[in-house]
């Protein structure tokens, strides 16, 4: 447990963009770049979601086919590269590669923190890949669930001071 004085004063639930809270609880996925190679770890994303956020939500992820170019909801897109979303909630309805899983975790590298560059979030290499695509995908859809980092709170400790991304 964390000393009393390094704990944040307030005890609000999670943070969230609340101007991006999506308006329906049915929201739509679909797959920028499907392929025969990646369908397992597809499928085992889309299972991710349903026994992590759809099991204590209302929410419901649904569609989960290739995206067609008009497509609204969130649309992912596989690439190796450090996964992310274009921003929160429904900042990213219908947002071509508005989220980007990675499932290989072949080139994604650590690079120097002290360099221009975002330094590894976590040692990704002490980790199973399918942990990793675990970890990453439940965390990105937490984020288009409107769910900004807990760091970006203006009551976070002081030891916790490297914001990332946009504030809830």
């Amino acid at each position: 447990a964390e000393p009393e004085e390094n704990r944040p004063e307030t005890r609000d639930h999670l943070y969230v963009l609340e101007s991006a809270v999506w308006e329906s609880n049915l929201i739509n996925v679909c797959w920028e770049n499907p392929s025969q190679e990646n369908q397992s770890e597809r499928e085992f994303i889309q299972t991710a979601t349903e026994n992590t956020w759809e099991a204590v939500s209302l929410v419901d992820f649904v569609g989960w086919e290739k995206c067609n170019p008009d497509a609204t909801g969130i649309r992912i897109q596989i690439s190796d590269e450090i996964p992310h979303t274009k921003g929160l909630g429904r900042n990213i309805d219908g947002v071509e590669n508005g989220m980007v899983l990675n499932v290989t975790f072949n080139d994604w590298g650590c690079v120097d923190a002290s360099s221009n560059q975002t330094p590894c979030i976590f040692p990704y290499n002490n980790y199973a890949r399918e942990d990793l695509i675990l970890i990453t995908a439940v965390h990105e859809f937490g984020h288009a669930l409107s769910f900004a980092h807990e760091q970006n709170r203006a009551d976070t400790p002081s030891w916790c001071d490297q914001p990332q991304g946009e504030a809830g």
